[in-house]
């Protein structure tokens, strides 16, 4: 939802909006392994030297391991950061294809802002909503949200469901052996069994979506 309303604020381009766009695509120009780098930097390293020149206190950096709340917090903030450049600029460029007519003329209606988006904008953009919700979806079973960018092989205790997938993968072998936790085979057959789990709640999520979601008529 915050997407769709920073990319409506962009399609009608108030103020500073060419600004925004510039730094929300900045994270999709920027290499994404130097980028989560500064930021581990500036959330360890400067956060704690201005907190205590600050306040005088010592305190754990928001990714150290020693503060497990702010960590997952904070890993999360960076993932959510990282991806609304995108959705922005994807639901910004849908809106952007709107016939203009058709705004001009429900604003000689006498719409409001909240009205045009609500009964204009978010109809006709709204497969492109559906789509994103969609990848959101699968998502849950695949991404690794950038934690190997940040931790390699030590960041089992933020593990999502794609990272662990990547790092068994990245060590299995094709027999079981004391150096390996899983068999090629058996993480092949852990990815058959996410496909026959994500496949139909996807389905029924897209279904559900299209057929309740706002008209175009």
């Amino acid at each position: 939802p915050l997407a769709l309303i920073f990319s409506f604020y962009i399609y009608k381009d108030y103020a500073g909006a060419k600004f925004f766009k510039v730094m929300l695509f900045l994270p999709q120009i920027i290499s994404g392994l130097i980028l989560a780098l500064l930021f581990r930097y500036v959330a360890n390293d400067v956060y704690t030297t201005l907190v205590f020149k600050i306040t005088g206190e010592k305190v754990e950096g928001l990714l150290s391991v020693l503060n497990p709340k702010m960590e997952l917090v904070t890993l999360i903030f960076y993932n959510v950061w990282v991806s609304f450049g995108v959705k922005t600029l994807m639901f910004s460029g849908s809106m952007s294809g709107i016939d203009d007519s058709i705004v001009e003329s429900a604003q000689l209606d006498g719409v409001n802002l909240f009205q045009e988006f609500m009964h204009i904008t978010l109809p006709l953009v709204y497969g492109t909503v559906v789509q994103f919700i969609i990848i959101q979806v699968v998502a849950v079973f695949t991404d690794g949200m950038h934690i190997m960018s940040f931790y390699s092989h030590r960041g089992n205790h933020v593990a999502t469901l794609g990272y662990f997938l990547f790092v068994q993968a990245d060590t299995a072998d094709y027999i079981l052996s004391p150096q390996v936790n899983y068999t090629f085979g058996q993480l092949s057959a852990l990815g058959i069994i996410l496909t026959f789990i994500v496949l139909p709640i996807t389905l029924v999520i897209r279904k559900l979506l299209t057929k309740f979601g706002p008209s175009v008529e």
